[in-house]
This record gives C-alpha cells, sequence and structure tokens, in this order.
C-alpha cells in the first residue's frame, strides 16, 4: 500500500491545510466532553456526508484545543485517552486523511522539543505496539514513516523508529511472503514457500524453543479441531520454523504435530531471519494465500 508522499511535498500541503485552519477555526464548532481529560470533539459541517469525510474533518481539527506548549497537561492519561480517541477514527478516515491528520498532530507537537518527545513516546505505545487496542497496519506504518521527519535529523530516536519502521515494511498484508531454504526435521530441504504448496490458506509460524508464549498458542492450536480437520481437507497448511535453532540440531522440547512442516532456516554467512521477517515478538504468525501472499499477520510489537 501507498501511504505517503514525499516528504517535503506533505509538509508543504500540511502546512497550507493548517494556514486555512487557523484562518477559520472560529467556523469550527466543538463538542465538548463528558470525561474530564478528553479534548472537545469537533463537529463537521452538515454539508460533509460520507464517514470517510467526516471522519477525516474530526482527526485532522482533534488537536485543535491543545496548548502543546503547556507541557505540564501532558501527561500520560491525557495523552493516552485522547490518542485512542484519536487513532480509532482512522479505521474509517481516508488513507490521505489519515495522513494528513497524523502529519497535523507532529506538526503541532513540534512546536516544542518536550511536547514532541512525549507526543512520539505515547504515539509509538498507542499506534506501534500490539497490545494497543487501536494499534493497526496503518496506524503503525503512518506513525513509524513520519515521526523520525520530524525529529532532530540523526537523532537516536528518529533513528530507532525509522530502524522500526523498515522492519516493520518487511511482508506487509498484500505483499508476497519472503521465501527461503529450510531444513526440514526429516533432514530433506525444501524452502519455506514450497513446505505449505497447494493449500488455500498456508499458515507461517515462527518460534522460539524457550518461549512460553509459542508453546502456549502450539498447545492451542494443536488441540483445535477445526484447524486440525481444514489441515486433513488440503485447505490449510501450517509450516513451523524455528526461527533459533541451527540447520544443524533439531533439540527441542516443543512438540510439533506430525501434520505440520517443521523446520529451521538455511540461510547464507552474514545472513539472519531477522534480515527477512520481523521477529521482534514471538510467536509470529503470518497467514498466507494460496500464492503466498500475506493476507493477515500477528506478532507485532
Amino acid at each position: 500500500m501507498k501511504y505517503l508522499l514525499p516528504f517535503f511535498l506533505t509538509l508543504i500541503s500540511l502546512s497550507t491545510s493548517l494556514q486555512a485552519c487557523s484562518q477559520e477555526a472560529d467556523k469550527v464548532e466543538y463538542i465538548q466532553p463528558d470525561a474530564p481529560l478528553s479534548l472537545p470533539l469537533p463537529r463537521p459541517p452538515l454539508t460533509m456526508k460520507s464517514p470517510a469525510e467526516r471522519a477525516d474533518f474530526i482527526a485532522f481539527h482533534f488537536w485543535d484545543a491543545l496548548d502543546f506548549s503547556d507541557t505540564e497537561r501532558l501527561t500520560d492519561d491525557f495523552l493516552g485517552t485522547n490518542m485512542s480517541e484519536f487513532l480509532s477514527l482512522f479505521d474509517v478516515c481516508s488513507e490521505r486523511g489519515a495522513e494528513t491528520a497524523m502529519s497535523a498532530l507532529l506538526l503541532k507537537a513540534s512546536l516544542s522539543p518536550e511536547a514532541l518527545r512525549r507526543v512520539v513516546e505515547v504515539g509509538e505505545s498507542y499506534a506501534v505496539r500490539r497490545e494497543s487496542p487501536v494499534m493497526t497496519e496503518r496506524t503503525a506504518a503512518l506513525f513509524l514513516t513520519l515521526a523520525p521527519a520530524f525529529l532532530p535529523a540523526g537523532s537516536a530516536e528518529a533513528q530507532r523508529l525509522d530502524y522500526l519502521g523498515k522492519r516493520f515494511m518487511m511482508n506487509t498484508p498484500g505483499r508476497v511472503a519472503t521465501d527461503f531454504p529450510v531444513k526440514m526435521r526429516d533432514g530433506s530441504l525444501s524452502s519455506v514457500m514450497e513446505s505449505g504448496k497447494g493449500s488455500k490458506t498456508r499458515i507461517l509460524l515462527f518460534y522460539d524453543e524457550e518461549c512460553d508464549n509459542c508453546s502456549r498458542l502450539i498447545e492451542s492450536m494443536s488441540a483445535d479441531e477445526s484447524l486440525r480437520n481444514e489441515i486433513s481437507a488440503g485447505t490449510t497448511s501450517v509450516t513451523a520454523v524455528n526461527a533459533t535453532a541451527s540447520s544443524e540440531s533439531f533439540a527441542g522440547s516443543l512438540k510439533i504435530p506430525s501434520a505440520w512442516q517443521d523446520c529451521v532456516p538455511i540461510l547464507g554467512a552474514g545472513i539472519s531471519i531477522d534480515d527477512l521477517y520481523d521477529l521482534t515478538v514471538m510467536p509470529a504468525v503470518y497467514i498466507l494465500d494460496e500464492n503466498g501472499v500475506v493476507v493477515e499477520r500477528t506478532g507485532r510489537r
């Protein structure tokens, strides 16, 4: 998916929009919130009919009432409450509207170094981390692509977010999953894409022998009768990749069902599985279609 225009074009367009917003600020109506930590909610004009158009308007004006120079107000509770409400709008926003709204927030916060630091910190927690109830592929991609450009060039934080962004964009939904050679438990050689070939749904599971969450997930999937039936019928396949084992040894305590494809990666010198897939959090599960295109992924940070 094409999320962003070149950054300087985005800023030019955004600056123009913000100027217009400032000139017409008194024309925007706001709904006063019941919750004490919530910002006033912008009311879309009656001329806006489509849900996306209305959501774009609310998201763009969402932070208008906040004085970002008042850093004492930017507590975790305050920013967390409003960041959650702000990002929840992205489920309805247009692609361009979500991009512009995220850029507007970062641009406003950048007027104060401390405000930007706090917004980026809380923004990452809500937009990127998988435990966030409002984290989606869109929120994470937008935040990780835009935020580094608003931080001081070459700063450690900008470099860290840029690195996370590059990892996030590996094997995103809609792309063909990266193939790599593997060694099966029986010693035969294959590739991760070849192992699940022929199934309409292909589950690619990366696990770590020492990971308790991995063990629990494998046990849960093993006990799933519907999944077992789909595997027996040949409509679904599961390829379990032991991401931390060496190709010389398959030693480990985790019991992988015999109906699954169990393997370890075989990569060249200087290449690791982390260079191909984002395994920041394990287990990592990728759902592929019959052509190997990523449909959905979990295991986000």
